[in-house]
């Protein structure tokens, strides 16, 4: 199991939530990188979590997501424009 799917599945059974991936390109806290969050999102709205993976480019970012079996969603004009992509 990959450390992706594990925190899915932690996420999904533990909160009774659903995972949602955020790609951060060049965050604060970790510039020069793509960054992976996952965030938990349920009923009562959406919360982040302390799962991260960081990347060297987009591509890498999208073929770790893909090959988790995630789908991307467009990000909305009103995120921040960091804010690449989220994939569920």
């Amino acid at each position: 199991m990959s450390s992706m799917e594990e925190a899915r599945y932690r996420a999904m059974t533990e909160a009774n939530a659903t995972a949602i991936f955020t790609v951060y390109n060049s965050p604060k806290d970790m510039p020069g990188f793509f960054v992976v969050r996952m965030h938990i999102a349920n009923k009562d709205g959406s919360r982040p979590t302390d799962y991260a993976w960081t990347f060297l480019d987009l591509w890498d970012a999208r073929s770790a997501l893909e090959r988790e079996g995630l789908i991307p969603i467009e990000r909305d004009p009103n995120d921040d424009p960091i804010i690449v992509e989220s994939w569920i």
